[in-house]
């Protein structure tokens, strides 16, 4: 069974973190945000390889910066950094708020659990733009909900073994395969309208938005709206995710 890595952090999702609090609450380590934004990164020291806000390294690409508005993963910053300065040491705290594709890859290279493997960027570019099928990314997007580390990546392991993975990943992988069918189907049925190279639909229920750019080839953005869950007062989630046909 895997072992989480001691310096691995998983905390709650929400929509706001602070700098200030996330310190106060790990005061004796080094920190460094894996795959989420923290208020006021756009403010530190941009690289290659992420950026620095006072003492805390930020190997994420959700600043709202004209270099993240890209293709560009938490993966590929994680990767850079590791094959420029190598692994983070145990008196780092790698700090997660959540399981999907690129928080757990970008997180597990950080500490040498996974070598910086450019496959691991194609994986984290297709869960996180592309949409493209990928044995990696289409695990752990599927697994992403359990927001059980070491369950993803035993299962992980066994994906790229080619070895049999758990019946309960087997479950999620294939509601993942149907959401994809479900994506193809209203792509060729015609219910996406378009304009100006921008796709956009109104869903009676909600899908995976990012397995849709693999489908419309021509999209520079796609916009998705569908209905908040009961009691949530008819309010909408609109998704907006950058198409194939978007210039880096």
């Amino acid at each position: 069974m895997f072992r989480l890595p001691d310096n691995i952090e998983l905390i709650d999702e929400k929509s706001v973190y602070t700098y200030s609090e996330l310190k106060e609450k790990f005061q004796d380590s080094k920190l460094c945000i894996c795959d989420f934004y923290v208020q006021g990164a756009e403010d530190g020291e941009l690289s290659d390889e992420g950026i620095t806000y006072e003492d805390v390294l930020n190997i994420d690409h959700h600043a709202p910066i004209e270099q993240m508005h890209k293709h560009i993963s938490s993966t590929t910053l994680a990767i850079d950094y590791v094959r420029k300065y190598g692994i983070l040491s145990s008196y780092h705290k790698i700090i997660i708020n959540h399981t999907d594709c690129d928080a757990v890859l970008s997180s597990m290279i950080m500490t040498g659990v996974l070598e910086p493997s450019d496959k691991y960027n194609t994986a984290a570019i297709a869960a996180d733009h592309t949409g493209r099928e990928n044995k990696i990314s289409d695990l752990l997007q599927a697994l992403q909900e359990t927001r059980d580390l070491p369950f993803i990546m035993e299962n992980l392991y066994h994906i790229l073994n080619d070895e049999k993975i758990e019946t309960k990943a087997e479950i999620l992988l294939e509601d993942r395969k149907k959401s994809r069918k479900k994506v193809k189907q209203l792509v060729d049925a015609g219910a996406f309208s378009e304009y100006n190279d921008i796709y956009y639909i109104k869903l009676e229920e909600k899908i995976e938005s990012e397995l849709v750019p693999e489908y419309l080839p021509d999209a520079k953005l796609v916009i998705l709206a569908s209905p908040m869950p009961a009691g949530s007062e008819k309010k909408w989630e609109i998704k907006v995710r950058l198409g194939k046909n978007t210039r880096d």
